[in-house]
């Protein structure tokens, strides 16, 4: 097997089936996801009592047990099938892809991902999947908010990148250009630094290895065009253009000002 991209195309399979389980979200919610689709899935998800948040779900499909078993399946036949080909150092780095996956996934279903169409119960189940993080499932742990940049500061510090490491800025960047973390405006300066020190990482790559990184939906990423989800698309260049009117009108202002004060004073005599 050609081991070249190993990180970039693992990265890609994953995305590429996180884009159809998004799909099958969306259909869920319009009341269109036939129970015929899921019939063959595992019996844990499809519990008769659940307890969850302190409130016992009545019996039924559960969309989120749904999709936490699924997203782990994919996960983990990706892991065991880089335990096949890679060496032991080349699986951290595969892991730290599957990490960086994970986290992603982990904060659009906790943020931006519709799960009904009330709003309120919407809020509930975005604040349900808590109970269901893949992190937690997966590597037991559920603190990616910061183990996500302290995998990040330590590849971008150090001296000589392999191409895997590469690999790996790359997805990376790719992350945080899809949101992870932008949920936060004081995060907003701290991921600048964080993709200019990865921008740095991949500097010598051609324009057309690094184009995915910048396209409107890369590597293979879809996201859905309801107008829910264009209202909670990253808001960075809405930004900007609040940034350059504040400072039209300070400038404005400013010069109106100073032109205001000398007039008076004109007018009052006081000024020669």
């Amino acid at each position: 097997m050609n081991l070249e991209k190993t990180i970039l195309k693992g990265f890609e399979r994953l995305t590429a089936k996180w884009s159809l389980l998004r799909d099958e979200i969306s259909l869920n919610v319009r009341g269109e996801f036939s129970e015929s689709e899921f019939e063959d899935e595992p019996l844990s998800s499809l519990p008769e009592v659940q307890e969850v948040e302190g409130t016992a779900l009545s019996r039924g499909f559960d969309m989120q047990r749904y999709i936490q078993n699924r997203l782990s399946d994919l996960v983990e036949r990706e892991i065991e099938g880089a335990k096949e080909i890679l060496t032991e150092r080349e699986r951290n780095s595969f892991d730290d892809m599957v990490y960086g996956f994970v986290a992603l996934v982990d904060e659009l279903l906790l943020v931006s991902v519709r799960w009904d169409q009330s709003d309120e119960e919407n809020k509930r189940l975005q604040r349900r999947w808590l109970d269901f993080l893949l992190e937690k499932r997966i590597f037991g742990t559920r603190n990616a908010g910061v183990t996500l940049f302290e995998k990040i500061s330590f590849i971008t510090q150090k001296k000589a990148l392999s191409e895997m490491d590469k690999q790996l800025c790359a997805v990376y960047l790719h992350v945080l250009g899809i949101g992870f973390g932008q949920n936060k405006l004081s995060k907003q300066l701290e991921l600048g630094f964080y993709r200019r020190q990865l921008l740095s990482c991949i500097s010598d790559w051609s324009e057309d290895l690094r184009r995915p990184i910048f396209d409107d939906q890369p590597y293979l990423v879809q996201f859905s065009q309801d107008s829910e989800s264009k209202r909670l698309a990253p808001l960075s260049k809405w930004r900007r253009r609040f940034f350059y009117f504040l400072i039209g009108y300070v400038a404005v202002t400013g010069i109106s000002a100073f032109y205001l004060y000398n007039w008076l004073m004109t007018s009052l005599g006081l000024l020669r």
